[in-house]
């Protein structure tokens, strides 16, 4: 019953909902206030009549004292007769002190129900009985009791004007109603009213929408100011409709439309793909798709800075759309990934010659900042319907082969074929399988002697990475290494081949064996990482590691790519006390110039210099000059790659002691790299 009533006061307009209120507040206090009086007055009452009535009948035992000693009824009669003036006193019994009554007055009958009181009083001095009160005090001579005298008041006089105060507060609570509808109406009508107006305005313009429809103000109060407000708001709301309906145009461009090179964007080019897609298919029509990507873009970046990128890809975009027709779409998609597509096109002539001609274009040099430069591309092309005849399909196929165009040297172009998936298809699954190489710990470090080929003696060993492969067994860097560079899985591969390096030769100076240094690989991206030295300081502390006993090892190409940070970064290497070589020496085209700054203490000659000696002229040329400049720079060199006598011999005949190959011996485990400094101990 209880929730039907909630219920139904949930469901009252505002103005029934707050007559309501004002009835049941107004109803509640008036009888809350009213009951309490009463209340109050009714015990005040009895109380003061409890008071007087003692206060009486002890003058009254005092007065009849005498009276009583002398057993005078007259005389006690003659003092009860005066008390009829006496309004409230209904009833006086005088007892004697066998409590048998000795004289009466009363101003009504004696019920037969008093007289069983008048029994029970005997051991009572004060008794409440309906509306009497019976109060009971002894008669005294000289501390003697001689009687009692029993006086009863009535409470009549109370309960008339009980009646006649109850019919005012009635006039008073119908009073209290009339004034609080009262009130709640002209509360309804100056406030609730021009509320519910509002409320109609604002529910008319969510239906309709129509911003014009303005609330009337009618008085300058605080509900006034709320419907100038709203009208405001209206007013406001409506100027930025009108604008957001003036920038439609311009929000659409730039959703569908790159900020930078304001080409379309990704979104914007695969339904311009799909829509050309269905025009080829209706005209029974080729169309070929560009995937192009800047070569070497991040090193612009990184080395001149964001805002030099930006401008070397709004040239291109430039450049690009100068060798298109205006029917073709050009796109950029991501980064320096730039879609195009060519619509009906010769399949044997036309994509190529639109490639050869953005390659020129692309060649041409750049000024930017004082800087000159030069941008290459490289292009994979996928051709509608012979390599897809979908948008996914289509860009995949062309990203392919833009990645064989990549491996093939780059800054050249290559058409899609089927091979290209599955090349790309064994690269996902070999990165992903890299991946959780790390997480299993399938990685293994071997480790190859190098060795002073006069002496015969160790000098030292490389740590080698081998993949420990759980179907295709032990792999060579060869099969992963490139991939690793891509992916940047490279920096948690460098982490891990050197902390486990730095244990084991730890390890095995500890134990005596003389193992000489080793020399570790480092990838320029794991020098160029913010927490690089962090982390080798704390692979150095946890291993107990010296850091003589570590040489790290970067190529000459990778240092070549911005000599200027790898010369100030290596130099922080160096000051810690670790060696540094150059490894892969001649393949990177390094000058004098920076080859004099670096902080290096070995030259690393290349193996591809040493595989044909003593047998070619050239690679006998190029390897006495690398000898040569390492003495005349005060540094230690040392030729990888030796697997036989004549190319030992060859080597410390020039000048070239320190040898690494396979003449000495081939990259092994450490079990048995430890068995073989044993037998070195032995000799």
């Amino acid at each position: 019953m209880f929730k039907n009533f909630l219920q139904q006061y949930k469901d009252l307009t505002v103005s029934n909902k707050l007559k309501f209120l004002g009835v049941s507040i107004a109803m509640m206090a008036v009888t809350l206030s009213i009951s309490f009086l009463l209340i109050y007055q009714y015990y005040s009452e009895k109380n003061l009549l409890q008071n007087r009535t003692e206060t009486f009948a002890k003058v009254l035992a005092d007065n009849v004292a005498p009276a009583i000693l002398f057993n005078d009824k007259d005389q006690i009669s003659t003092i009860l007769a005066a008390l009829k003036y006496r309004k409230n006193l209904v009833q006086v019994y005088v007892m004697d002190k066998h409590w048998k009554v000795v004289e009466t007055y009363t101003k009504k009958s004696i019920s037969s129900e008093n007289k069983q009181i008048l029994v029970s009083l005997k051991s009572k001095q004060f008794l409440w009985e309906g509306r009497d009160i019976f109060s009971v005090v002894p008669i005294l001579v000289e501390s003697e009791q001689i009687g009692s005298l029993i006086v009863v008041s009535s409470l009549d006089g109370y309960f008339k004007r009980l009646v006649k105060e109850m019919l005012m507060i009635l006039i008073i609570v119908l009073f209290t109603i009339w004034a609080t509808l009262k009130f709640t109406f002209t509360l309804r009508k100056e406030i609730l009213l021009p509320i519910s107006k509002l409320n109609e305005n604002i529910n008319n313009v969510l239906e309709t929408q129509n911003l014009t429809n303005k609330v009337p103000v009618l008085n300058n109060d605080e509900i006034g100011k709320l419907g100038k407000n709203f009208n405001l708001m209206l007013d406001d709301l409506n100027y930025t409709h009108e604008q957001l309906i003036e920038q439609k145009d311009i929000a659409e461009y730039k959703a569908h439309h790159d900020s930078l090179t304001s080409l379309p964007n990704r979104v914007s080019f695969n339904q311009r793909l799909r829509q050309i897609i269905s025009r080829s298919k209706r005209n029974k029509e080729h169309c070929a798709i560009f995937f192009m990507d800047l070569d070497r873009f991040k090193q612009i970046n990184d080395s001149f800075g964001h805002d030099v990128g930006d401008e070397v890809l709004q040239i291109f975009a430039k450049r690009i759309q100068a060798c298109i027709r205006k029917e073709d779409t050009l796109a950029r998609m991501s980064g320096d990934e730039f879609m195009l597509v060519i619509e009906n096109v010769s399949l044997l002539h036309s994509p190529t010659q639109f490639a050869h001609k953005i390659i020129k274009e692309t060649q041409r040099p750049l000024h930017i900042a004082g800087q000159l430069m030069y941008m290459t591309v490289s292009i994979g092309i996928s051709i509608y319907p012979d390599d897809g005849e979908d948008t996914q399909t289509l860009i995949k196929n062309a990203d392919a082969a833009m990645y064989k165009a990549k491996v093939d040297g780059k800054n050249t172009f290559e058409f899609y074929t089927p091979e290209m998936t599955e090349i790309a298809y064994q690269r996902i699954l070999l990165e992903t399988e890299l991946r959780q190489a790390l997480k299993e710990n399938e990685f293994v470090v071997h480790y190859q002697p190098q060795m002073n080929a006069v002496t015969n003696e160790l000098i030292g060993m490389e740590a080698l990475i081998r993949w420990n492969h759980p179907q295709k067994g032990l792999l060579s860097p060869d099969s992963f290494i490139v991939l690793a560079e891509e992916t940047g899985l490279i920096v948690e591969i460098d982490r891990w081949v050197m902390q486990e390096g730095m244990k084991q030769i730890t390890r095995w100076h500890e134990q005596g064996l003389n193992p000489g240094y080793l020399s570790l690989n480092l990838s320029i991206k794991h020098l160029i990482n913010e927490d690089f030295f962090t982390t080798i300081n704390q692979h150095l502390e946890e291993s107990h590691c010296k850091e003589e006993y570590i040489h790290l090892e970067i190529t000459e190409g990778e240092v070549m790519k911005d000599p200027e940070r790898s010369i100030s970064l290596l130099q922080e290497v160096s000051d810690m006390g670790i060696s540094l070589a150059i490894d892969d020496f001649g393949t990177g085209y390094s000058s004098l110039a920076y080859l004099k700054r670096l902080p290096i203490n070995t030259i690393k000659i290349d193996r591809t210099f040493i595989t044909d000696i003593p047998a070619d002229e050239e690679d006998i040329a190029i390897t006495q000059a690398i000898i040569a400049l390492s003495k005349s720079l005060q540094l230690n060199v040392i030729a990888e790659g030796v697997e036989n006598s004549e190319q030992k011999d060859f080597l410390v005949r020039n000048g070239c002691h320190h040898i690494q190959g396979y003449f000495y011996g081939r990259p092994m485990s450490a079990d048995a790299m430890e068995g073989f400094l044993k037998d070195k101990a032995k000799m």
